[in-house]
């Protein structure tokens, strides 16, 4: 337990239960990479999905992207970093799949911890379908990490989520919320919950300007960016009447295509680009001219802190969002409107008014949310946690 530089713990093993494929993950990683920089050791056991699969090409193709990892067992992720993905049943709510994943998982935990001479780590739980895992693991404390409000992801059990997450918060030594409204939705389970926002490697955006990527040369300006996954969140019809209105602005989607965007992407304006990686990232969105967040509004979106925000923010572009509960902590950094009335004229007003100073502004605003500074928040938090499981009656 001890303090690394900057207020940063040190000397710790953690066990992450993850909240998906770990070069996905919203927050895990850019944490780690702090983390493991102040003398920490990381295993991440990747989550075997939320839902059943379905018949189409996105999950034939991640059930075989998971057969290839699980073939390749343990492997590093950079400094002090591994990651495991064993081979489990693809059936989140039949109890017989958790059962016999739980047994697959504890074996696979067993040898990677073995391997690496690890002994009651810290237990890290970003999501609750690792609920049955806690009973096999030595943990000096068990961390739940309430990033998302799982019971409104689509596809799956909503019931049987809130049932698992209700029971992990109750076993944990300490549990975060990612935004105001989780952790006020998780109040009642846990009176101690912290808050921990999601933040940004805001040093990547510094610097001079780097050439312009080539599949961006020829989309004219300005540039709309919105830069994150692409399903059932974003509202493409709202864009596709943002494209239809001004033809002369170009929309730039980054990220992984997980919707059809065909209807949309059928028009001259709307460019559908992918993918990219996240060292990448931060070179697209400085060729932007402002970003967006139009999410549909529901409890999912609602509850979520956008880690796309604080990166739109730390190169400097206006953004313009949805009016979602989440947002108001960007209140004075973020044009938030109603996607159905004001898109339009708030996006142009944004462009209009743009200048120099006001990007300085964001990016200073981006600064104060640093990876960093989260992480030296979460080992305060671990601190305490690590001293009341020590001593009980603290």
């Amino acid at each position: 337990m001890n303090g690394g530089a900057q207020g940063l713990i040190s000397g710790q093993d953690i066990l992450i239960l993850g909240g998906g494929d770990w070069d996905l993950c919203p927050r895990e990683p850019d944490l780690v990479e702090v983390l493991v920089q102040a003398g920490n050791r990381v295993l991440c056991l990747e989550s075997p999905g939320m839902r059943r699969p379905e018949l189409h090409l996105h999950d034939l193709r991640r059930i075989l992207f998971r057969l290839g990892r699980a073939r390749r067992g343990m492997r590093s992720a950079g400094l002090a970093t591994w990651v495991i993905a064993p081979l489990t049943l693809p059936f989140p709510d039949s109890p017989l799949a958790r059962r016999i994943n739980t047994w697959i998982q504890k074996r696979a935990v067993g040898r990677a911890m073995k391997q690496l001479g690890m002994t009651r780590p810290i237990v890290w739980v970003a999501g609750p379908i690792f609920e049955p895992l806690l009973d096999t693991l030595q943990a000096s404390i068990v961390v739940y990490d309430c990033f998302d409000e799982w019971t409104a992801f689509p596809g799956v059990d909503g019931q049987l989520f809130g049932r698992l997450e209700t029971q992990a918060i109750r076993r944990s030594h300490l549990v975060l919320a990612a935004s105001t409204p989780l952790l006020e939705a998780k109040r009642p389970l846990c009176a101690d919950i912290r808050l921990l926002r999601n933040g940004v490697h805001e040093e990547r955006f510094r610097g001079p300007l780097p050439p312009e990527p080539a599949d961006l040369a020829a989309i004219p300006h300005p540039r709309l960016g919105y830069a994150g996954n692409i399903y059932g969140r974003l509202d493409l019809e709202a864009l596709g009447r943002v494209a239809d209105a001004r033809p002369d602005w170009s929309i730039v989607l980054l990220g992984l295509v997980r919707s059809p965007v065909d209807e949309l992407a059928r028009r001259p304006n709307v460019h559908v680009l992918g993918h990219r990686p996240k060292d990448r990232v931060p070179t697209y969105l400085r060729h932007l001219d402002l970003g967006l967040v139009t999410h549909r509004r529901d409890p999912l979106t609602d509850r979520q802190d956008p880690t796309k925000i604080y990166e739109y923010l730390a190169a400097g572009l206006p953004v313009v969002a949805s009016d979602l509960e989440g947002l108001d902590a960007f209140a004075p950094w973020v044009r938030i409107v109603s996607v159905a009335d004001d898109l339009v004229p708030a996006i142009a007003d944004e462009l209009a008014s743009d200048d120099d100073p006001r990007r300085g502004a964001r990016r200073a605003e981006a600064a104060r949310h640093g990876w960093t500074a989260r992480a030296v928040e979460l080992s305060s938090f671990l601190r305490e946690a690590l001293a009341r499981a020590a001593d009980p009656t603290r």
